[in-house]
């Protein structure tokens, strides 16, 4: 289990870290859809919610050739960019691809973008949230089932949790590295990298007015360069010893930008209480 776990996790920082977050000229335009108020399992409700996405393709007269894809941890619609194209696995001369950004990814509503709720006032929310309010997009563009709902990371996690909560919604889930209930040893380093940011004084509670640039700094180290590398992959990159701090240092550097600590926060208490097994009804 620990394995799978520290999979999930890797795939998730891989594709935090190795996909650019821009939005080329050649790429389908934003689109938001605003649900209004969006109820959440445990009763509180964001407020003006918004989910954000892109679709590549086109819908048939059907409505029977789409895939919805759904993200992984701190990423956005980009990260399956890789397989999409003509020839690729999700392709847009053949289906309708409609490509989501999660609750708290700083595009849908989220704590840093949240005019009623922001920051700290945000109300907390679980993968479950995030899948209901796909749901309403999906109804929204009236695609009553979807060929595929595909996802990395977390965004495994939510395909899975997708087939429990809307079975007969999708042909088939395609879950890559997913966590049906996530481990202990996740939430602890969840827990850890959530400390390196709100032990960084310039957190503030979460009323920064610029980034913990500290805290940043540590919680890249203890994901990327702790959790999801091993002494062995460090003995193959670098020969030389000296190499390695300017290294670290140019990473955390090109993170910092990318990153929005409220976000990640956030997210991650949805990640940590993940499980398939809780959901109403079953």
């Amino acid at each position: 289990m620990r394995s799978v776990a520290l999979a999930a996790v890797v795939a998730g920082l891989r594709l935090h870290a190795s996909v650019a977050l821009a939005h080329r000229p050649d790429q389908p335009p934003h689109q938001q859809y605003r649900i209004g108020d969006l109820k959440l399992e445990s009763g509180e409700v964001i407020k003006d919610f918004a989910i954000s996405y892109v679709t590549h393709g086109t819908l048939n007269a059907q409505k029977s050739n789409a895939i919805l894809m759904v993200t992984a941890i701190s990423g956005n619609h980009h990260r399956l960019d890789f397989l999409i194209g003509p020839g690729k696995a999700l392709d847009p001369t053949k289906y309708f691809i409609v490509a989501t950004d999660a609750i708290g990814n700083g595009l849908t509503t989220s704590p840093s973008n949240s005019q009623s709720q922001p920051r700290m006032k945000f109300p907390r929310f679980v993968m479950r949230d995030m899948v209901a309010s796909q749901q309403t997009l999906m109804e929204h563009l009236g695609i009553k089932r979807v060929l595929a709902v595909v996802g990395p990371s977390m965004g495994g996690m939510q395909a899975l949790q997708w087939g429990v909560s809307h079975p007969d919604f999708m042909d088939s889930l395609v879950a890559l590295v997913p966590l049906a209930k996530t481990p202990a040893w996740s939430v602890v380093v969840m827990e850890a990298s959530r400390k390196a940011i709100m032990l960084d004084p310039a957190w503030n509670g979460g009323n920064y007015t610029s980034p913990p640039v500290n805290g940043i700094r540590l919680w890249r180290d203890i994901l990327g360069f702790l959790a999801a590398r091993s002494p062995e992959m460090y003995r193959y990159q670098f020969q030389n010893q000296a190499d390695v701090l300017p290294w670290l240092k140019t990473q955390e550097d090109a993170q910092i930008p990318l990153f929005d600590a409220n976000d990640w926060i956030y997210q991650t208490w949805a990640y940590d209480a993940h499980d398939v097994g809780t959901t109403p009804g079953m």
